[in-house]
């Protein structure tokens, strides 16, 4: 495949790249997730009140903006450059699964144009809104992935990282289930 009439292997960290540009719109999150936890706030107030104040929202939706990243993607092509314009699509296809994914907690994805959120009938995690079945489905999916990405690495510490990758998705999925189960 090739992007501007390069070959993917040609553009220097592309797969860093890729995989920045995908975890980028959940960093803030995780950020805020961290920060609260750490100076001892309940998970009760930090899901329950604090995500959806104003200010926190403001800051989610800038990282989950389609128009922003759009921009970015359009000014990579304009400049011609591959790596910000490979960055900013990653982006975009993390849009379009969390878009779909999020049933009362999703982003504005049409910030600064818009605060309207969409509502998907599936959640990704709550299983009131089949949270349970798509989580399966995303466990699933990822080690059915893996096998392909296994074999085209050579790099023991590559294939160490799909393990660890693949370890870290079946526990948290193990450890959301039981949770979810209990409470």
């Amino acid at each position: 495949r090739k992007i501007f009439g390069e070959k993917k292997h040609n553009i220097p960290y592309f797969h860093r790249l890729v995989v920045f540009g995908s975890i980028l719109p959940d960093l803030p999150m995780v950020l805020f997730f961290l920060i609260y936890t750490v100076l001892g706030v309940s998970q009760e107030t930090i899901w329950g009140e604090l995500y959806f104040t104003e200010i926190w929202q403001a800051f989610f939706n800038m990282f989950n903006s389609i128009p922003l990243f759009l921009g970015v993607v359009l000014i990579a092509i304009i400049i011609k450059n591959k790596s910000v314009f490979v960055f900013g699509l990653a982006t975009l296809m993390h849009f379009v699964g969390d878009m779909f994914l999020h049933q009362d907690d999703g982003h504005a994805h049409f910030f600064p144009f818009s605060n309207y959120k969409y509502h998907s009938p599936v959640s990704y995690w709550n299983p009131e809104y089949f949270g349970g079945f798509f989580s399966v489905f995303e466990t699933l999916l990822i080690l059915v992935l893996s096998i392909p990405l296994w074999r085209g690495l050579k790099n023991k510490w590559a294939r160490a990282l799909i393990i660890i990758v693949n370890l870290f998705n079946i526990f948290s999925w193990l450890l959301w289930y039981v949770i979810f189960r209990i409470f």
